[in-house]
């Protein structure tokens, strides 16, 4: 991947990731907001109950209500914890490794590239003196995307937008 392309994904991602972190921020912030209203009308209903203004029955029906939207938002809120936004770090890793192939493949350290060759590919094979071997993902996507530069036929392509969509 040539070093213009690779930098500007990764200046790309890193604003994703950003206005990702900065709308999460909001939305972790809102639910413990409404957590926090949750537990000051449980205080207020435990308080009605215990001044005689609600019976045993409606104060069981409310405050198991409450407890139960309590929990409800307290699971949204794990749950959007552990899934926050960590996919950033492996695609800028990617990214990274991708320039890297491209360095690595001019070098002469030939134990180097057997290393990253494994971490690029499997099913090694010889054919026609060539080595040939089926990428793992994610470098089958990039493989995939651009066929010529496999075949050593794209020279100075650029591309200005490499996001699709």
């Amino acid at each position: 991947m040539p070093d213009d392309w690779a930098r500007n994904i990764i200046v790309e991602l890193e604003k994703e990731k950003s206005l990702k972190i900065q709308s999460s921020e909001t939305f972790a912030k809102n639910l413990k907001e409404k957590i926090s209203v949750i537990d000051r009308k449980l205080e207020r209903l435990m308080n009605a109950y215990l001044e005689n203004a609600v019976s045993l029955p409606e104060y069981q029906q409310n405050k198991n209500n409450l407890v139960q939207q309590k929990q409800i938002l307290k699971d949204r809120l794990a749950d959007f914890e552990q899934k926050r936004d960590n996919w950033f770090e492996p695609a800028i890793r990617f990214v990274n490794e991708a320039k890297y192939a491209g360095i690595l493949a001019k070098s002469k350290n030939l134990e180097e590239k057997r290393d990253f060759l494994k971490k690029l590919g499997s099913n090694f094979q010889i054919l026609n003196q060539k080595l040939v071997f089926d990428f793992k993902n994610p470098f089958k996507m990039l493989a995939d995307a651009e066929p010529r530069r496999r075949r050593g036929e794209a020279e100075n392509s650029s591309c200005i937008n490499w996001r699709r969509g």
